[in-house]
């Protein structure tokens, strides 16, 4: 059967499949761009556009300094020593807590994309600040939006706490926790249980 003899019924039929098949493929595939489109929301800049923004972590801030190496936490008033070693074995990284606050060898340097870990000694109140013993003793007393200031190769990294997490001995970070500043300690203070993260961006 050639076009020419092609009866009109069937062709308009055929015609009206054909159009409804594509709409439904066109909308399948371009699904995200419509309901955006329609999300007046986000197009104009109201509510669930600012509940996105305020999702998106804030990254670090940087400025030239003069400071050694060193941690500064304002809101619990510590200042303390940026220690960074080759080896993660527990001799080494004993003798390097005494010394400050430890850079976990296998991880990203300020500045660096990924997780950024520092480690510290925690202790119990009234504990003798001997050592380094005491420096993360006050971690949990940090709030969303605390402020973390690293000096590092003569640059300044503000970070800003995000949230807090209680892990056992030996649990990795959770899954979406992919970047950084993460400071570790054992915890409750001066217990060697668990273990308290703090993350920051």
């Amino acid at each position: 059967m050639t076009i020419k003899n092609f009866p009109k019924e069937e062709f308009f039929s055929f015609l009206k499949i054909f159009i409804f098949c594509f709409a439904v493929v066109f909308l399948v595939i371009n699904l995200g761009t419509i309901k955006r489109m329609f999300n007046y929301g986000v197009v104009y800049g109201g509510t669930e556009a600012a509940q996105l923004q305020n999702e998106m972590p804030v990254q670090e801030e940087t400025v030239l300094t003069e400071k050694p190496d060193s941690i500064e936490i304002p809101k619990i008033q510590i200042t303390a020593p940026l220690v960074f070693v080759a080896s993660a074995e527990k001799s080494v990284f004993s003798a390097a807590l005494d010394r400050g606050v430890v850079h976990y060898p296998d991880s990203a340097l300020p500045g660096e994309k990924g997780q950024i870990i520092f480690l510290g000694h925690s202790a119990p109140p009234g504990w003798p600040k001997i050592k380094h013993d005491w420096v993360f003793s006050e971690l949990n007393d940090l709030v969303s939006g605390d402020e973390i200031n690293i000096y590092f190769n003569k640059q300044q990294y503000t970070y800003h706490v995000n949230e807090k997490v209680i892990l056992d001995k030996g649990e990795d970070l959770p899954e979406n926790i992919t970047d950084g500043l993460i400071l570790l300690t054992c915890w409750p203070p001066g217990a060697d249980k668990r273990r308290m993260a703090v993350i920051a961006y």
